[in-house]
C-alpha cells in the first residue's frame, strides 16, 4: 500500500483496491495467476525441455515480462466514465469489485468519496469571470531619451495600457494553474489526467476577453475556437511538455510490449519444437496461449521505476513559466488578428510584431 492511502478494499478473489485523494490503483490477481501457469508448465514439460534449469530460466523471462503490472492499473477520478455501487459490486469504468457484505459500508464510503472528489472538478475547472474593462483612452505624450525626444502616440500608450492588462491576467492565471497543479499533480498518472484540463480552465478566460475585444472592434469572423487555434499555433510551450511526455509514455509503452512480444515468441519457438507428441502440443498450446493472452493485454504498462523516471523529467518550474507566457502571449495573437483585419484603434507597431510573432 503506498503513502497517503485513504481507503483499502480487499477482495475474496484478490483484487485489491487501493484509494488516494485524486486516483485509486487496481491490483489485481494476473501476476500471481500467471505465475501459476508458469509452475504448470515447469513442473509438466521440465524434463521434457531439458530438466528444470532451462525452464526456470524461461519462467524468470516470463516473470520480468509481466513485472510491468505490479504497480496495478492506475485510475485518476477525472477519467473515470462509469461507476456504479449496488448491494454485491463496485463498478468502476469496465471493472465490477465484489462487495461482500462485510465489506459494504467501506464500499460506500469509498463511492462517496470518489463521487464527491469528482463534483469538486467541477468547482475547480469553472473558467473564472473576469470584470468587463473600461475603455482604455490613449493619451499622447513625449520624453527625453539618450539626448533625443521619444513620442508616444495615442494609440501606443492604449496597447501599452491593454498589454499591461494582460499581463496582470495572465499572471492571475498561471498563478491559478500553478496552485491547482500543485494540489493536484503528484505523479505521471495525475499530470496526463490533469494537466490539460488545468491548462485549458484557467486558458479559458484570457481567450474570451481577447474574443470580447475583437467583438468590440466589430470582428464576427474569428470565434474562440478559431483564436485558440491561431494561438496555439505559435505558442504552445506547455503544451509541448504534456505531448513530448504523452510520447514517451507511448514509446516506453511499445519498447515493454515488445519485450513481452519477444518473450512469447521465444516460448512458443523454443519451447514448443521440443513436444514430442500430438497431445504435448496440444497441452502446451493451451496453457501458452493463457499466458500470451494476459501477457500481452498488459505488457504495455509501465512499471514503477518508469512512471517515476518519465514524471521526473518534467522540470515545474520551467512548466510554470511557460504557461505564463502561453498565456499572456493571447495579447500578441489578439493584436496580430487586429492588424491583419486593418484595425487601428488597437495598435500596434510591425516591428513589434515582427519581433514576437
Amino acid at each position: 500500500m503506498g503513502q497517503n492511502c485513504k481507503y483499502l478494499l480487499q477482495c475474496s478473489t484478490g483484487t485489491k483496491l487501493e484509494v488516494y485523494d485524486d486516483f485509486l490503483t487496481l491490483h489485481f490477481v494476473k501476476a500471481d495467476a500467471l505465475s501459476q501457469v508458469t509452475d504448470k508448465l515447469t513442473k509438466g514439460f521440465g524434463k521434457m525441455l531439458g530438466g528444470i534449469g532451462k525452464m526456470g530460466k524461461l519462467g524468470a523471462t516470463i516473470s520480468e515480462a509481466v513485472d510491468v503490472n505490479d504497480a496495478g492499473k492506475t485510475i485518476c477520478f477525472i477519467s473515470i466514465e462509469n461507476l456504479q455501487l449496488s448491494s454485491s459490486e463496485l463498478i468502476i469504468d469496465e471493472t465490477a469489485i465484489p462487495i461482500s457484505p462485510q465489506n459494504s459500508g467501506l464500499a460506500k464510503q469509498i463511492f462517496d468519496f470518489i463521487e464527491g472528489t469528482r463534483r469538486s472538478y467541477d468547482t475547480m475547472f469553472q473558467a473564472g469571470e473576469i470584470e468587463a474593462w473600461k475603455p482604455v483612452v490613449g493619451v499622447s505624450r513625449s520624453f527625453a531619451l539618450f539626448g533625443g525626444v521619444f513620442e508616444v502616440s495615442e494609440e501606443l500608450d492604449a496597447y501599452n495600457a491593454y498589454r499591461q492588462k494582460f499581463h496582470d491576467l495572465a499572471s492571475t492565471y498561471s498563478e491559478r494553474f500553478k496552485e491547482q497543479y500543485t494540489s493536484k499533480v503528484c505523479n505521471l498518472y495525475t499530470f496526463m489526467a490533469f494537466f490539460p484540463k488545468i491548462y485549458a480552465a484557467n486558458f479559458e478566460p484570457l481567450v474570451k476577453k481577447a474574443v470580447d475585444i475583437l467583438i468590440g472592434e466589430e470582428l464576427w469572423n474569428v470565434t474562440f475556437g478559431s483564436f485558440m487555434e491561431q494561438h496555439e499555433e505559435n505558442f504552445h510551450s506547455a503544451i509541448d511538455v504534456f505531448s513530448t511526455t504523452l510520447e514517451n509514455v507511448t514509446l516506453t509503452a511499445k519498447a515493454n510490449q515488445e519485450a513481452v512480444d519477444s518473450a512469447l515468441s521465444f516460448i512458443k519457438d523454443s519451447c514448443g519444437k521440443n513436444l514430442e507428441s500430438d497431445w504435448q502440443k496440444k497441452a502446451y498450446d493451451k496453457q501458452a496461449a493463457s499466458i500470451m493472452k494476459e501477457a500481452a493485454n498488459d505488457g504495455g504498462n509501465l512499471d514503477d521505476n518508469q512512471q517515476k523516471e518519465l514524471y521526473e523529467r518534467i522540470n515545474t518550474a520551467e512548466l510554470f513559466a511557460m504557461v505564463f507566457a502561453d498565456f499572456w502571449r493571447v495579447e500578441l495573437t489578439l493584436a496580430f488578428i487586429l492588424k491583419q483585419n486593418g484595425k487601428t484603434s488597437y495598435k500596434l507597431s510591425s516591428l513589434f510584431l515582427k519581433e514576437n510573432l
